[in-house]
């Protein structure tokens, strides 16, 4: 079912205010959610003024999340001295939040590749967009040079595992 907007509504202001370019997902998410200015400006901050880490240094690992967004980075001049460097296009990349601390008790979060915008935008429309209500692990994966990340819902895969064993166990 998709929701009406009226003239008051945030949503629908930020999106008239920005037709020429659209607003990127996660500020969309941000904007509907039923929290005060100041809560929205704490969750951003939470994935915009943090420094991600690279994925692939959590490779063959499970993680504790307890959010993610689709972040998109703008259109960039990679080389700001030279003024006739073409601009680069922008794109969209998955930020991971886990339950972990960096060693500046700052939360650690994980940049995806953009391989993986479709996987992570389905588990944010089944566990809600930047904080999840309780954390799901997931099991990071790379199948290896010009292969895609892949991430896989550990608490899935043991219920499986565990249903498969009761079978078993019951022929």
């Amino acid at each position: 079912m998709s929701r009406s907007y009226d003239d008051n509504d945030e949503v629908s202001l930020e999106i008239i205010r920005f037709q020429e370019a659209p607003l990127p997902r996660y500020k969309i998410e941000l904007a509907k959610l039923p929290c005060s200015p100041e809560e929205k400006a704490g969750l951003l901050s939470l994935y915009e003024g943090s420094i991600p880490r690279a994925f692939s240094k959590y490779v063959n690992k499970t993680v504790s999340l307890i959010g993610a967004i689709i972040w998109f980075r703008p259109p960039y001049q990679p080389n700001v001295e030279d003024k006739n460097a073409p601009v680069k296009p922008g794109y969209e990349v998955p930020l991971l939040l886990t339950d972990d601390f960096d060693e500046d008790q700052q939360p650690i979060l994980i940049i995806g590749s953009q391989g993986l915008v479709n996987h992570v935008e389905a588990i944010c429309s089944s566990h809600g967009w930047f904080i999840w209500p309780a954390p799901v692990r997931y099991t990071l994966k790379w199948a290896g040079t010009g292969k895609p990340f892949r991430m896989i819902n550990q608490e899935r895969v043991d219920t499986l595992l565990a249903d498969k064993r009761n079978r078993q166990a019951g022929q």
